[in-house]
């Protein structure tokens, strides 16, 4: 009986001498445990340990290399880059200063390695379902504890990467566009693996509304709305999005169901409006005024803006400002415009996904997200993944005009 198992597993380790295998077993290891790991640092140590050394191996030994690789690929390297570099004029360094070094290497690693390995049609289809299920999971073990872990009209907060509320809601919202996407989109599917699909979209859903928190449900809400407008069900779903809730509130107003109030007030709208701004506009205002002190390059990563009990401007684009300068958002808008406008111009059904996810990106950054090249961090899921797959997309050879989909089962 042993046998059979120790050879399967000869035979896995075998198959990593090539660096393909190799690749994306490390990426795919470390996309997973970040919804798993009991910690960050736990996540991290992995990372150091085992998928950042592999990764980096399987790149040198030259076969996994990406092909038409341009401007799309080596502008977020720029980026990450001089982020990076922006630890050398940091304006008040701290003991973990230097650390970003660190940190910005693994970023590059982990952007260059998921780029080349994406590359592979077998890794990108597995990349996805990893990206759904391990999501999905998360969400489930996050809600059956919700009630005894944060109470009913709590904050919800999952495990490992999605222990934080806000980033927490925007790295499950990255897994619920694929598996929408998937639900509405891909033809291989069968009854049974849609309405699995859809179970997790809803599940998903639900974790990133019971988060509260505000940026990255309108990001959601965003992402959504994309991949629904793009969908040929649209004229379906749109008029349910609007008259289920209709429904709800003329037949909660008819009736008056005592239990129905309670639950919006304690769940939705109590939550929802009850901690006012949250100290943003106060915040931006003091983020600002520092920017002002160095606008063309930053006070440098590892710098804090010590505006009462807040450490950074939470604002992904007065981050950018603040830690790298005008240069260092230019860089990011470059990215946006390149890529983005990339994906918009290239057919393909994959084009909505991208559009949604860079939505889910853009807009729950209007209200959180500071340091880009922190990492391991849940900023690999919401705005390193989806920079990858678009690289990956927009250089992807054509096809009878089109590009081909290659997140489901159509090669």
């Amino acid at each position: 009986m042993g046998e059979p198992a120790v050879g399967r597993i000869a035979q896995a380790l075998r198959k990593l001498r090539d660096p393909t295998d190799l690749l994306s077993a490390a990426l795919v290891l470390v996309l997973a445990a970040g919804f798993l790991t009991p910690t960050g640092a736990a996540w991290s140590d992995l990372f150091y340990a085992i998928s950042g050394p592999a990764i980096l191996v399987a790149l040198w030994r030259g076969k996994a290399t990406a092909r038409g690789l341009g401007p799309g690929f080596f502008l977020p390297v720029a980026l990450i880059l001089w982020s990076t570099a922006s630890v050398l004029w940091c304006t008040d360094p701290g003991p973990r200063t230097n650390a970003y070094l660190v940190d910005g290497f693994c970023t590059l690693v982990f952007y260059v390695g998921l780029v080349v390995a994406l590359d592979q049609v077998r890794f990108r289809r597995l990349a996805v379902n990893i990206l759904i299920w391990f999501a999905a999971l998360n969400a489930v073990i996050a809600l059956i504890g919700y009630p005894w872990r944060n109470g009913i009209g709590g904050r919800l907060g999952g495990i490992g990467e999605t222990r934080q509320a806000i980033l927490g809601a925007s790295v499950i919202a990255v897994a619920m566009l694929f598996a929408l996407f998937r639900v509405l989109n891909d033809k291989t599917w069968t009854s049974a693996q849609r309405f699995a699909g859809s179970a997790a979209t809803a599940l998903m859903l639900l974790f990133v509304a019971l988060t509260q928190s505000r940026g990255p449900i309108l990001g959601a809400a965003a992402g959504v709305l994309v991949l629904i407008l793009w969908s040929e069900w649209r004229f379906w779903i749109l008029p349910a999005l609007i008259g289920l809730p209709a429904a709800v509130w003329l037949i909660d107003g008819a009736v008056r169901i005592g239990g129905l109030d309670r639950a919006l007030h304690d769940i939705v709208i109590g939550p929802l409006t009850q901690r006012g701004t949250s100290f943003r506009p106060e915040i931006w205002r003091a983020s600002l005024a520092r920017i002002a002190q160095h606008p063309w390059i930053g006070h440098g990563v590892g710098g804090r803006l010590e505006y009462k009990s807040f450490t950074f401007p939470h604002d992904l684009y007065l981050s950018l400002l603040f830690y790298s300068g005008a240069a260092g958002l230019a860089l990011f808008v470059g990215c946006v415009v390149l890529l983005l406008g990339g994906v918009l111009r290239r057919p393909g059904p994959e084009r909505s996904l991208l559009v949604a996810l860079w939505a889910n990106m853009l807009v729950s950054g209007l209200t959180d997200y500071g340091q880009i090249i922190k990492g391991p961090s849940p900023l690999w899921y919401i705005i390193w993944l989806p920079i990858a797959f678009s690289v990956e997309f927009v250089t992807r050879p054509r096809v009878d005009g089109a590009v081909r989909l290659r997140v489901s089962g159509v090669a």
